[in-house]
Formats: structure tokens, C-alpha cells, sequence
């Protein structure tokens, strides 16, 4: 999925964690935290690693994906390194494999004040990969980018909102064409109260590679319920969409994804800072729909999910 860190901030799950911290202080919005039984759960410790294997099953593709490590290191007390490297296995028709991996420095600058709102403020540069291998040919992109990240707490919801937007700029290498992109992208988690979370991203894209000449707009959003079924397990419902319209020059169309997922998860700390958590799906049913210039596509059914790994905070 596409949306990232937007959990943080506030997603609580107890009343304690409410208690002790004042949500809308800068310096919650600063606390670093994990993601346990679809709750965020902040913490004091500034480092997080986790790593896992992801399995998604259809009727005509196998796709696994082995998290090799996922989190953020504390640099100093003004940046940071958010990383994510992902190694992927395709099993369908034809097998190929791939990378996606980000790494991203963040530097916190001083809150700006606009819209009657405090916005906590970072300015980012870092890279995106994104490789495919033993296709008719090898592709490989490589974005370099820099921006502005800009987040705030909302009243909106039991639970509140979590709000922001970036602002980016990319330099892309690729195996198709070199050229640049520009991006400003809307983001909001909010707890609506009785387990249930709504997430939304919002993607606006120019693109100037690979043979397009156009702009991009995505809607990524999903809404969640999560049902504590003791201390270590939880039942939850999602329904999602992922949706791509292309405009201008390009050689895409559109692309859309709806999908349903009941999962059972499971979270069990072996120690204050080491657990390890896993998802299973109950089946869930998705459909899809792609339309470029070369190709037409579409496609629906059940399909099967499954995760296990560790997470590692210090």
C-alpha cells in the first residue's frame, strides 16, 4: 500500500497513552510510535526496525514480499532516516521479481503558521527504486527528490484527525526515459471512534519520463474497523480503493482497484521493545481495472492474504 506514516500522531488505543500526552502539542506530533493491532501506540524509544514476509494469492498470481527492513533511525535531534526495502516475487503465468525500496532524510525546521493552523514542518530529500527483473527486459527507475512535508492535528472525528500535505520534486533515471516529475500530495488519518479509521491520500503528479507527458491524479482511501478480541488478537474489516486517472500525453489511461478484507491479527511482546505480529486473511475479494495504450484489462475474485514478522524499537 501507498500510504505510509500517517498512522502516527493519532491513532491511540488506550486511555492511558490519551492521559499522559497532550495530542495536539508539538511534541506528540514528534513522538515516534508502533502500529499493534491496527492502534497506534506512541514511545519514547527513537528507533524503529521491522521486518517481514507479506503473501497475497488470486486465481492467476502468487505475489510475495519479503519486507527486508522497515522504520527510522534517530540521527540527531533535527534528522532522521526513514527507510523501506522490499524484495518482490511474482508467481503467475511468467515469474519475475523486483525491488521497491525508499530512503528518505528528514530534517525537522521550525513550525509554520498558515490557515489559522500550527504545521509541524520537515524538509525531506531522499530516493525511490523500483526494478523489475526476468521480463522481456530488465526495467529499473530512480527518483531523487526534495520537498516539504507540512502535518497537523485536526478536531475532526472522536479520535481527531491527522492532516498534511507535500510538496516534492524528482529527478527520474529510467530504463524508458530520464526526465522529472512534481508532486503535491494531500494526506489524513482519522479515528472516527468505536474502532473504526478512515485514511486517505490524495496524489497529484506532473509527469515529464518514461514517454509521458501529462499529470497524474490517485485517490488512495480506506476505511477500517477493528474489534479487540483480547490481548493479543483482533478481528478487523477493511474496504479500500486505489485509483489512478491519467491526463495529457501519456501511456496510461487509468488503473483502478477495489478490494474487501476481514483479517484476523495478532501481536505478542516478548519484551518491551521486541514483538512479532501477523495477519491472516479470512479470504478478502478484490477487482481491478487497467486501461493503457497497449493493453486493456480486467479482473476479480477472491483472493487470500497473509503476514508475519518482527518489529524491533531502541
Amino acid at each position: 500500500m501507498k500510504i505510509k506514516y500517517m498512522t502516527a500522531g493519532i491513532l491511540i488505543s488506550t486511555s492511558l497513552f490519551a492521559k499522559e500526552l497532550d495530542l495536539y502539542s508539538k511534541d506528540f506530533v514528534k513522538y515516534k510510535g508502533v502500529d499493534i493491532l491496527n492502534f497506534y501506540i506512541p514511545v519514547e524509544e527513537k528507533n524503529k526496525f521491522r521486518t517481514y514476509i507479506d503473501y497475497e494469492k488470486t486465481d492467476d498470481l502468487d505475489t510475495i514480499t519479503w519486507n527486508i527492513g522497515e522504520g527510522y533511525i534517530e540521527l540527531d535531534k533535527r534528522w532522521e532516516l526513514e527507510y523501506d526495502v522490499e524484495r518482490k516475487f511474482y508467481r503467475g503465468d511468467a515469474n519475475y521479481r523486483g525491488w521497491n525500496s525508499t530512503f528518505t532524510f528528514v530534517r525537522d525546521e521550525i513550525n509554520t503558521n498558515f490557515f489559522g493552523k500550527s504545521w509541524d514542518t520537515s524538509f525531506v530529500f531522499g530516493l525511490e527504486q523500483e526494478t523489475l527483473e526476468d521480463i522481456p527486459f530488465n526495467f529499473e527507475r530512480y527518483k531523487l527528490y526534495g520537498g516539504y512535508r507540512f502535518r497537523t492535528p485536526l478536531d475532526i472525528g472522536m479520535g481527531g484527525t491527522y492532516f498534511g500535505f507535500d510538496i516534492l520534486g524528482k529527478k527520474v533515471f529510467s530504463t524508458i526515459e530520464d526526465g522529472v516529475s512534481g508532486e503535491i500530495n494531500l494526506v489524513s488519518s482519522t479515528n472516527l471512534g468505536y474502532g473504526f479509521q478512515f485514511f486517505n491520500t490524495i496524489y497529484n503528479e506532473y509527469m515529464s519520463y518514461d514517454n509521458n507527458e501529462g499529470y497524474r491524479v490517485g485517490l488512495e482511501s480506506y476505511l477500517r474497523w477493528t474489534y479487540e478480541l483480547g490481548m493479543d488478537f483482533a478481528f478487523a474489516v477493511e474496504f479500500g480503493i486505489d485509483s489512478d486517472k491519467y491526463f495529457g500525453s501519456t501511456n496510461l489511461d487509468y488503473s483502478n482497484e477495489l478490494y474487501f478484507l476481514p483479517y484476523i491479527l495478532y501481536s505478542h511482546n516478548f519484551t518491551q521493545r521486541f514483538r512479532v505480529f501477523a495477519e491472516l486473511g479470512l479470504p478478502g475479494y478484490k477487482i481491478k481495472e487497467n486501461k493503457a495504450k497497449s493493453y486493456d484489462s480486467n479482473d476479480s475474485g477472491i483472493y487470500y492474504y497473509g503476514k508475519i514478522g518482527v518489529e524491533y524499537i531502541f
